[in-house]
């Protein structure tokens, strides 16, 4: 699942297979979220329900409202349901708003390098 597309034009968060979503990409890191069997159960659960639902693509990049996600902000969403808490306690400011930066997630202590 992720959150993408051209907001204009309905971006949403969908489903798509991993080869899809990594087409043209170069480079990625390989992280997996250490936490239980029914935490990540959940955190998929939510994920999923987000896709099915067609939840529009976040271009505000708010994390007042669920009722639109974008891309880092449905993993933070996923996982905060998931774990119960925040699992990315430290977040990116930019002028005067906080919003969830792919180095967050890349830093947050809940997902850790495959090996």
């Amino acid at each position: 699942m992720h959150a993408g597309g051209d907001p204009e034009r309905g971006g949403r968060v969908m489903s798509v297979q991993l080869k899809q979503f990594l087409k043209g990409t170069s480079r990625i890191a390989h992280k997996r979220p250490y936490i239980s069997d029914g935490q990540r159960l959940q955190a998929v659960r939510y994920a999923r329900a987000a896709a099915r639902k067609g939840i529009a693509f976040d271009a505000d990049f708010s994390l007042e409202d669920s009722s639109a996600l974008y891309c880092t902000e449905l993993i933070w969403a996923a996982f905060r349901s998931g774990v119960g808490r925040d699992p990315v306690p430290q977040k990116t400011r930019l002028h005067g708003r906080v919003y969830i930066s792919l180095s967050d997630l890349h830093d947050a202590v809940i997902f850790m390098p495959v090996k």
